[in-house]
Order: structure tokens, then sequence, then C-alpha cells
């Protein structure tokens, strides 16, 4: 399973990162050509974060809000 994290790449993502630990494959989308990658994440994405996209092979779950553990646990068991 992976993660797309969209984030400032120094200041945020990487400490973000570091400080959870997290195990999951991090894709980092850093072209500022916003309005050619943003659809393609989501065609619903207003481009507003933060963003989450949880997916496997079969399935795909797009959010544009905060996620707590819980809530992010309860999405993670639909996989």
């Amino acid at each position: 399973m992976s993660f797309i994290l969209i984030n400032q790449i120094e200041k945020q993502l990487i400490p973000f990162i570091k400080k959870r630990n997290l195990k999951p494959e991090v894709i980092v989308l850093s072209d500022p050509d916003t309005n050619t990658w943003i659809p393609k994440v989501d065609p619903e994405w207003s481009g507003a974060i933060p963003a989450t996209l949880v997916y496997n092979k079969n399935k795909k779950l797009f959010f544009e809000e905060s996620f707590d553990y819980n809530k992010l646990q309860n999405t993670l068991k639909q996989f």
C-alpha cells in the first residue's frame, strides 16, 4: 500500500516522515504546474492540502482533509 503526501518537502514532509517512522513508499509531487497533475491524482481534487490518496491495485480512495489515527485506521481496514 502506498501513500502520496503533498507538502513542503524540506520543512514539513521529511520531518513528518522521520517523526512518524513511516514505512510505506512516499511519493513526492513537486512539479509547480499543478494544473497538469492535480486532476491526475483525483479529478475532484481542488488542490487543497492536506490531501491523501490511499490505493492498491483494486481500490482507490481520495481525501481532501486531515486524518486522526482512528480515522486513518478505519480507512485502511477497507483495504
